[in-house]
């Protein structure tokens, strides 16, 4: 497995990543899969879930050129895997105040 992470975009995307310093995610229910917004337990799971699509592949994909760049202009960006920091979420519950039963063994992270 490899220990970073490759994001296909076109150049205009690249302009906001780095201007902003942020990744944009993406609401399931507006990706071109829709069965990525399907769910067994959840009706429509997709409208709460926000993704962005990364690849693990180091060798370049030619379908993932043509599905998220511009033909002509487009770019590879790499990230580390999990660069997020990871939160302690009974600890999270109890520095906001929040009034909630928390269910757990108490060492579940969270990466919000």
């Amino acid at each position: 497995m490899s220990e970073v992470l490759y994001h296909y975009t076109n150049i205009e995307s690249l302009a906001l990543i780095l201007k902003n310093r942020t990744i944009r995610l993406n609401s399931l229910n507006k990706m071109d899969d829709l069965e990525e917004n399907l769910s067994s337990d959840v009706k429509d799971i997709g409208m709460f879930t926000y993704v962005s699509s990364w690849t693990d592949q180091d060798r370049e994909s030619i379908a993932l050129w043509k599905q998220y760049t511009n033909h002509d202009a487009g770019v590879r960006i790499e990230l580390k895997q999990n660069p997020f920091k990871k939160y302690n979420v009974k600890d999270m519950i109890s520095e906001q105040g929040l009034n909630t039963i928390f269910y757990g063994n108490g060492d579940m992270k969270s990466i919000i």
